[in-house]
């Protein structure tokens, strides 16, 4: 089969695994909070300056080059972009399969990658997400490293750092296929080529975004977010989200199991796979940084799998391989059939937001801008209006509040001061003409800060704003003078408006 032909089979199948995808409004958070960057990015802000996250910049402009070409009305441009992604990675991890094992087991490589990345639940498997747009640079670095084209090797890592900074966990098996040469100077020079090639791109990018800004957000920022939960929440999580993986990918781990027997056991060609352990061994530390274990950071695990599995499979019989391919095929079938049908709510709350949304769309207009007090991205993006500040969720940059972190680890009263600073800042060169406060609503912890609790907020939409209702809990605020005295901005409860009521 030709590389053109098979690739195309690739796109066939994660078409067909990923139809969803041009169905569903919404998968998870991470999407709406990535629109909604692109559209700020299509309205002429810049990452960092107009539109801030912890993550690495060029998820968002991939966002906003696709929106560009598709609406900044639908996800279908970033979707489309990340089973193009899919498809691709599925065909390098083929060829890659190819060179070690022959052309049926790249094929079968291919394959498996395909259905070990849509083998989870729709919020994290059929969602346009980081993971998905890091996995082609990462299979590259892996690739070429084991080609001795070691600094095309560290560019393809590099970009998979400013994709999402735990990409950065392939150098471990690339660091090892560069110092497996014999000669002391030639693995400094392999070394040295992958330092420069991936210090390169990172330095370009920092210049392009700011250097201060790219360290400050995407360096030193993360320090609250990748920090452990509780010991006794973070065992709970390990056991749920490990658990839900095992489960959705058995076939492949009890295959993954007959590898690490193949290699205990020396027989024939599984000695060659110290790398593919070693970037599976990559892949486990970058999920496990801050204990949360979302499923979709389990897809960096995909191709680094199916590696070890073509590997199994070339070892065996046909039956074997055709055994894998039907049960990971059908389970993989299976979650993209779920995936139209499957309620999203215990993500994103639609029926609470798209309430709050058409609310907000009434009473504003195209060009107003909105905050949103909480961690509900989705509402920016279903009322399709441009945040008035910065930080698209709030809670988690301006009062310590993480997400899957309970109340013992929120600390609304600890804020830290350069964010709100950029968040008065922000807030004063734009006013959002509609305020939404989630506090009210209990939406995803936000009870832990109500608004009353931040004088600066607090002041602003006191002098400057009424309360115009209460939608499915939430507080709708307006800018505009209300009918009767300010409101007391003191501690009371999150259910009592902090404004006076709208004069109409």
């Amino acid at each position: 089969m030709g590389a053109a032909r098979r690739f195309g089979l690739f796109l066939l199948v994660a078409l067909a695994l990923h139809a969803a995808a041009f169905s569903v409004d919404l998968f998870n958070p991470d999407e709406a909070f990535l629109g909604t960057q692109g559209r700020v990015i299509l309205a002429g802000g810049a990452v960092y300056d107009d539109t801030a996250d912890r993550k690495a910049p060029l998820a968002p402009y991939l966002y906003a080059a696709t929106m560009g070409v598709a609406g900044d009305n639908t996800l279908a441009g970033p979707r489309a972009l990340a089973i193009l992604a899919l498809a691709l990675t599925a065909f390098l991890t083929a060829i890659e399969g190819r060179a070690r094992w022959g052309d049926r087991a790249g094929l079968t490589a291919g394959l498996l990658t395909l259905f070990a990345t849509a083998a989870f639940l729709p919020g994290d498997g059929q969602a346009a997400n980081f993971e998905i747009f890091m996995l082609p640079t990462t299979v590259a670095a892996v690739m070429l490293a084991r080609r001795a084209r070691f600094f095309e090797s560290g560019i393809a890592a590099a970009f998979a750092v400013l994709t999402k900074q735990t990409g950065g966990t392939t150098l471990l098996p690339v660091a090892f296929l560069a110092l497996r040469q014999r000669e002391g100077p030639r693995r400094l020079r392999n070394v040295g080529l992958i330092g420069a090639g991936f210090v390169a791109p990172i330095v370009l990018a920092a210049l392009l975004v700011g250097v201060g800004e790219y360290l400050r957000w995407n360096v030193f920022g993360n320090g609250d977010f990748a920090s452990p939960p509780p010991f006794g929440e973070a065992i709970q999580v390990f056991f749920e989200q490990w658990g839900l993986w095992v489960g959705l990918s058995a076939p492949l781990v009890l295959l993954v199991l007959v590898a690490w027997r193949d290699r205990r056991q020396g027989r024939a060609g599984s000695e060659r796979d110290t790398d593919l352990w070693l970037w599976l061994l990559a892949g486990v530390i970058s999920l496990t940084v801050g204990w949360r274990f979302y499923g979709h950071y389990f897809l960096q695990l995909a191709p680094a799998v199916a590696l070890l599995i073509a590997g199994v499979l070339a070892r065996r019989t046909a039956a074997w391989r055709v055994a894998a391919l039907v049960a990971t095929g059908a389970i993989a079938a299976g979650c993209g059939i779920a995936a139209f049908v499957a309620d999203p709510a215990d993500i994103i709350r639609p029926e609470i937001t798209r309430d709050a949304a058409r609310a907000v769309r009434d009473r504003s207009g195209p060009d107003d801008r909105l905050l949103v007090w909480g961690l509900a991205p989705e509402l920016y993006w279903e009322a399709d209006r441009l945040p008035a500040t910065r930080f698209v969720t709030t809670l988690s940059f301006l009062a310590d509040i993480q997400p899957s972190r309970d109340d013992a680890r929120a600390r609304p009263e600890r804020a830290n001061r350069d964010s709100w600073d950029d968040f008065v800042a922000d807030f004063d060169t734009h006013p959002p003409r509609i305020v939404v406060d989630t506090a009210p609503a209990a939406l995803k912890d936000s009870e832990l800060a109500p608004m009353r609790r931040y004088p600066s907020l607090a002041r602003r939409i006191v002098s400057d704003y009424c309360f115009v209702r209460a939608v499915r809990g939430m507080h709708l605020y307006q800018r505009g003078a209300g009918d009767g005295p300010a409101a007391d901005a003191g501690p009371r409860g999150t259910a009592t408006p902090i404004a006076p009521p709208c004069s109409d």
